[in-house]
């Protein structure tokens, strides 16, 4: 089930972003596609959880953060006089892919608790055009 909705949610999402880019963004579309495989990975673990708090969610997500943080440390400053194993550049982009993930299900609670209950919400935000 979760997979079926993974290919179809990359799908649209090239599509999207082909016609309001102009062009077709297939690095982002292929980290998007490790994210929510993450989150799938997530919800088969541990269940949709949206009764967590927000303010559970960001305690989590500051854990993961932790994790980016270490992996940085062990690259750049452990062994300063040594060329990071490459398999270290790896487990620091399984980590950012897991903090994006988390922050889809903190997404996820939130629109759980304010859907129906708070005017406007969910309508599409947009950052100023540059």
């Amino acid at each position: 089930m979760y997979q079926n909705t993974v290919s179809n949610t990359l799908a649209a999402y090239r599509i999207f972003v082909a016609d309001e880019a102009g062009e077709e963004l297939e690095p982002a579309a292929t980290i998007c596609e490790h994210v929510l495989r993450e989150r799938v990975h997530q919800l088969k673990k541990w269940g949709k959880q949206l009764d967590r708090t927000q303010f559970e969610w960001a305690v989590i997500e500051m854990e993961e953060l932790g994790e980016v943080a270490r992996e940085i440390f062990d690259i750049t400053l452990a062994n300063p006089e040594e060329a990071p194993d490459p398999e270290q550049y790896n487990d620091l982009r399984s980590e950012w892919v897991q903090v994006a993930a988390v922050a889809i299900a903190a997404i996820e609670a939130l629109d759980n608790l304010c859907d129906g209950r708070v005017p406007g919400y969910g309508e599409v935000v947009r950052t100023e055009e540059t």
